[in-house]
């Protein structure tokens, strides 16, 4: 008969070392105490994708809801602040296991495309929570976006203070870029229009100072 021995298994000790480390890593990137962590995590089965889903989960309802509601008028812009209010959660912060890179990988650049498909209606908030888990998991450098909306737009200037926000459009739908500060640096950014689009498609470029050289950066939808 077959038999295992204590070392197939994972203690009691290291187990609880791991979860631990996971309530930090939530905290962490949540803003919230150990205990908030432990809830969302042991409900989740201690999977952190599943938690963080679960946890932007009701914050994406407000913030859709708000935006669509009937007979609000419409906000006015904000300017853009230097320093992130007080209620901002930065939910892209390298997290405290987060192995500092050397100096080789400081070299390269992450870079991350998504179409968040802001015209599904039916949809707008799984993709959102997708959105922000793939951003709080991965940190990527550079991020592109394609059909984006407004309310995409709020949610994130409010979560991903660590990133600067380019717009490629500000009405119905457009494609946007997420530079993350502490490692790309934009120099200078501009809106290409193209003249024939029927579904006000255009080139958004960006011009940026990566940790290694000048890059060119460009993001836009397909054509029609």
């Amino acid at each position: 008969m077959a038999s295992t021995s204590d070392s197939d298994n994972p203690s009691v000790s290291d187990m609880g070392k791991d979860r631990t480390r996971l309530c930090e890593e939530f905290a962490s990137i949540t803003g919230n105490d150990s205990a908030v962590a432990q809830c969302y995590l042991a409900e989740n089965d201690w999977q952190m994708e599943r938690a963080l889903n679960s946890f932007f989960e009701a914050d994406m309802e407000r913030v859709f809801e708000e935006d669509f509601e009937e007979n609000n008028p419409p906000k006015k812009k904000q300017k853009v602040e230097k320093t992130p209010p007080e209620d901002c959660i930065d939910l892209t912060r390298d997290s405290p296991a987060a192995q500092k890179p050397t100096d080789e990988d400081d070299n390269k650049l992450s870079l991350m495309s998504w179409n968040v498909d802001g015209l599904d209606s039916d949809n707008l908030q799984e993709r959102a929570r997708g959105l922000c888990s793939f951003l709080a998991l991965y940190t990527p450098d550079v991020v592109f976006l394609q059909e984006l909306i407004p309310p995409y737009i709020q949610y994130l200037k409010k979560r991903a203070v660590s990133y600067l926000i380019i717009e490629g459009g500000e009405d119905e739908y457009f494609t946007g870029m997420m530079l993350k500060k502490s490692r790309v640096k934009l120099l200078e950014s501009e809106i290409v229009t193209y003249p024939t689009t029927q579904m006000m498609r255009n080139l958004l470029v960006a011009q940026v100072r990566a940790p290694s050289s000048v890059l060119l950066m460009l993001n836009t939808r397909k054509l029609t």
